[in-house]
């Protein structure tokens, strides 16, 4: 916001000694060339509006009507600033409403309960101390074990809200296990591709149910993100799975790698370690219902 009043500054200074220069050394409609036979300036004095609107009008009443364009704009900018993300980079539509600085300000704007907004602002004061880079390899390089048996213990350190929990999670066991490490929820993804209901090629269908955890690649190369890509799909776009060079992280495309005709998600495909676990196209309610299952089974075995 700053930065667009202090550029509309600028051009309202520049203006005004444009017009002053015109004013001192051209004479009314006498035209100055500038380059011979191409271009010139003719100073022409505008007896209306912009574009010359409203110059048979009288002088009031263009005064009236400059007047009222002016408030009209003012609004305009008023309402805009309230519900576009102007200078904020961190806003968040909650609802129908668009709530700008949602991490700073805004937060208290927001129309979350004050235990909400509280555990918000704690989460964010004590994520801003990370050193994210270092987390980020740590985890990478972890077994998922010891991510499972520490990381979620020590996010309830600082956050009290709906902790989800994702990864290799395609059983009804893995959602208890989930719980078990302290979340409140499993969040699953690859188990759905495999449902008539999904909205990808059928040869992702069968890739999914021919793979291991094995065959997933981890990888920065086709977006500039680390994603986990099934390693017949990333052979099949003419890449050695076992040579990725690595990414230029400045340079993220969720498009194209480096404009080949391969494109993400439609020629080179994602899935999770789970991937193993799948071993049928099933609808999405049976998916559920096999899920539940499992979830009940578990806890019998446990004797919970």
């Amino acid at each position: 916001m700053r930065l667009a009043a202090w550029t509309a500054l600028v051009v309202l200074v520049l203006d005004q000694i444009t017009k002053l220069l015109a004013l001192g050394h051209l004479a009314p409609g006498f035209p100055v060339p500038v380059v011979d036979g191409f271009f010139s300036l003719t100073l022409v004095m505008n007896p209306g509006l912009a574009f010359g609107m409203l110059s048979s009008t009288p002088t009031a009443w263009r005064w009236i009507v400059a007047l009222l364009s002016i408030g009209a704009l003012a609004v305009l900018a008023m309402v805009g600033v309230r519900l576009l993300p102007i200078g904020s980079v961190d806003g968040l539509v909650i609802g129908d409403t668009f709530v700008p600085e949602f991490l700073g300000r805004g937060l208290d704007r927001s129309p979350f309960p004050p235990a909400v907004r509280a555990g918000f602002r704690r989460f964010f004061d004590t994520f801003g101390r990370y050193d994210v880079d270092r987390e980020v390899e740590r985890l990478d390089n972890a077994p998922f074990a010891d991510v499972l048996k520490d990381y979620p213990a020590e996010v309830r350190r600082f956050f009290d809200g709906p902790l989800v929990l994702s990864g290799a999670i395609a059983t009804g066991d893995a959602v208890l296990a989930a719980q078990a490490a302290g979340a409140d929820l499993a969040y699953i993804g690859t188990r759905f591709l495999a449902t008539p209901e999904a909205s990808v090629p059928e040869r992702y269908k069968d890739e999914i149910l021919k793979a291991s955890a094995n065959d997933i690649i981890y990888t920065d190369l086709f977006s500039g993100v680390h994603g986990n890509y099934l390693r017949h799909s990333v052979a099949a776009a003419g890449y050695d799975p076992e040579n990725l060079p690595k990414s230029d992280p400045s340079k993220m495309n969720f498009g194209s790698e480096g404009g080949a005709e391969k494109k993400v998600w439609r020629d080179i495909w994602s899935a999770g370690q789970g991937v193993g676990q799948i071993d049928a196209v099933i609808p999405v309610a049976e998916v559920v219902a096999k899920l539940m299952a499992e979830y009940a089974a578990a806890r019998s075995r446990l004797a919970l």
